[in-house]
């Protein structure tokens, strides 16, 4: 073998050792590349799942408001039949709607909800009461 042989042979190494390098960059790269764009897509995935679920709280929350205030309008009926009228709306609805019914959490929002009536109720009748009685002095 001659010089110019084994330069050559060299030289050719060195290019494919330069090329596999290269080669393997790349994919490492593009493996990167892969695994941010995944990355990417689940926070998306997960964005897109946190506003499907306010969606749905906001038509949860706004169904038993109005089932509330039709279950208000029933006479003679204890407070514990009109939850449950409340409730099975609540599940009618989530049904139409295909969404999940989580009846701890629909319970929390009544609870929720009646201790603010009830406040107000009470509130109410309180300041009926001191009116009454500051206007019997007049």
């Amino acid at each position: 073998m001659s010089i110019d042989t084994i330069s050559s042979i060299i030289y050719l190494a060195i290019v494919i050792i330069g090329l596999i390098s290269i080669i393997i960059s790349a994919i490492i790269k593009v493996k990167n590349t892969i695994k941010i764009k995944n990355q990417a897509n689940a926070e998306i995935n997960k964005a897109q799942e946190q506003v499907t679920l306010l969606e749905n709280s906001n038509i949860i929350i706004d169904a038993i408001h109005d089932a509330m205030i039709q279950a208000e309008q029933f006479i003679n009926y204890s407070a514990t039949e009109k939850c449950e009228f409340v409730k099975s709306q609540i599940k009618s609805i989530c049904y139409e709607k295909n969404i999940d019914y989580n009846s701890l959490n629909a319970d929390k929002i009544i609870d929720y909800f009646m201790e603010i009536a009830n406040n107000i109720n009470a509130r109410g009748t309180v300041s009926k009461t001191n009116t009454q009685s500051n206007n019997v002095g007049v």
